[in-house]
């Protein structure tokens, strides 16, 4: 077989296997369909004020 051929061949084939995933995903329903997003107004607004946390600046005083 010539690299062309083979080429051509490999392309055929991963498309016939990505088809056939797609296929068969769609014929299935999500796993967590009935899950909910995160609510994310549980959090905070901004970063918590850490005391003297390990920063990049942890030990370095304002002068």
């Amino acid at each position: 077989m010539n690299a062309g051929l083979k080429v051509a061949a490999f392309a055929v084939l991963l498309t016939a296997v990505f088809g056939a995933a797609w296929g068969a995903g769609a014929a299935f329903d999500p796993v967590v369909a009935g899950a909910e997003p995160a609510h994310h107004a549980d959090h905070p607004e901004g970063r918590p004020e850490t005391g003297s946390g390990g920063g990049a600046g942890a030990g370095h005083q304002d002068h």
